[in-house]
């Protein structure tokens, strides 16, 4: 959640990664939501970690966001969801 205080100015000191902006934080929430938003209609179907990778549900997000946000990331995040939706 963004804490509404703060301005412009104001940077966010990650646990790691770059100083960033609560512009930089929001974009990055807002990614991180449209993965799950993207993920979790395979989990929910039964798709093993490997079809949704083969799927390439983040390839429109690599260039902005880096090649760690690959396969590597979409596995971790599958899992994530996995755990949660009970699966």
């Amino acid at each position: 959640m963004l804490e509404p205080g703060g301005d412009r100015n104001t940077r966010v000191i990650p646990g790691h990664g770059p100083i960033a902006t609560k512009v930089d934080l929001k974009a990055s929430r807002d990614m991180l939501s449209l993965v799950q938003e993207r993920l979790t209609p395979m989990v929910r179907q039964g798709r093993t970690v490997e079809e949704v990778v083969a799927a390439a549900p983040t390839k429109d997000l690599d260039q902005k966001w880096g090649a760690t946000r690959g396969a590597g990331f979409v596995r971790q995040a599958y899992n994530s969801l996995l755990q949660q939706i009970g699966r």
